[in-house]
């Protein structure tokens, strides 16, 4: 659960926006749309916007571990939400 955000969001709405969000577990993640590539905590995503039935898969080059979060650290940059929680 830690590996999934309950948000329908796509790649476009992260480029050029940062921001810790929330994941499936109740634990937050760090997006970061602001380099070249979009990174999530350590992580760097290699393929983004894959449909699936349920939403959309980001594939990331590195497992994420709670402990190391970006956003838990206090390293994050809260700056404007990258994704918002898709309605009910």
């Amino acid at each position: 659960l830690y590996h999934v955000i309950v948000a329908d969001v796509n790649s476009s709405q992260i480029d050029g926006a940062a921001g810790g969000v929330e994941t499936a577990a109740g634990t937050r993640v760090q997006l970061d749309g602001t380099g070249d590539a979009i990174k999530i905590d350590a992580a760097t995503v290699t393929q983004a916007d894959i449909d699936a039935g349920n939403g959309a898969i980001f594939v990331i080059d590195r497992v994420l571990n709670p402990a190391q979060s970006m956003v838990a650290t206090g390293d994050a940059e809260e700056t404007a939400p990258a994704a918002t929680e898709a309605p009910a």
